[in-house]
């Protein structure tokens, strides 16, 4: 809530944890539950993502998706394919990966 007692939306707070480019895993699944569970704005959400993407949405075609956020409770890759739960695990699975191959590179050149 904000001061004056209007709803104020949960993403706004934390806009990271809807970023799929800057969040974590825990993050990113929490705010999908966030989304969904206790939003007060949802609706309102919903309608700005159809209204900015139309045909967008869970079984939208990846071009009318947005792009590696999570909006309105769905969460879309970098392409704008729609990521189930599963597929953020792997997606941060990757990615520390990635950073540990970074990290064992850094460490070889130094050694």
């Amino acid at each position: 809530m904000t001061a004056r007692g209007v709803p104020s939306e949960p993403c706004a707070d934390d806009p990271g944890a809807w970023d799929l480019d800057a969040g974590e895993l825990i993050q990113w699944l929490a705010a999908m539950r966030t989304c969904r569970e206790s939003c007060p704005l949802l609706a309102e959400c919903v309608s700005l993502r159809e209204q900015l993407y139309p045909g967008s949405g869970p079984s939208g075609a990846k071009r009318d998706n947005p792009k590696s956020v999570i909006w309105a409770g769905v969460a879309y890759g970098e392409t704008g394919e729609v990521l189930p739960p599963d597929s953020l695990r792997i997606l941060a699975a990757r990615r520390r990966g990635a950073a540990v191959r970074a990290l064992t590179a850094a460490a070889a050149r130094r050694a």
